[in-house]
């Protein structure tokens, strides 16, 4: 199986100091942060990014809201978004749900190497025979 090229990355970080760690993503991907899961919403109601990240540090409610948008946006495009939560380490509490993903979910934080950042997007990206989830 290959690869799915990443076009388009959206990046959900309420905390802009972990941009380092963004920098590990395919340079030639065009990469949206924004901070607010609100906002991010809105953003997937027009379009469909190729992978989407979203901060562990926000509330399970937030997480669980932009899950189920995430769904619905792969359900109209018929394939599986593939997902990354991202731990900031430095954060108080983090909130990781326990999902499958159709195999499609990478786990990340604040010190994770560039090889660890590649080895997670070379694991989710890769292209799906099927719809993802059942």
């Amino acid at each position: 199986m290959s690869i799915l090229k990443l076009n388009s990355i959206l990046i959900v970080e309420p905390k802009p100091d972990l941009a380092d760690l963004y920098n590990f993503l395919p340079q030639d991907s065009h990469t949206l942060h924004i901070t607010s899961t609100g906002r991010a919403t809105q953003y997937l109601r027009d379009k469909t990014p190729d992978l989407v990240i979203i901060s562990a540090s926000y509330s399970p409610v937030q997480i669980f809201h932009m899950l189920e948008t995430l769904k619905e946006c792969s359900s109209s495009s018929m394939y599986l978004i593939p997902l990354i939560f991202s731990i900031d380490l430095d954060h108080k509490t983090s909130f990781i749900p326990g999902t499958y993903w159709g195999k499609k979910l990478g786990i990340i934080n604040s010190l994770s190497s560039k090889k660890e950042v590649e080895l997670v997007l070379a694991r989710i990206c890769q292209e799906q025979k099927s719809f993802g989830y059942n």
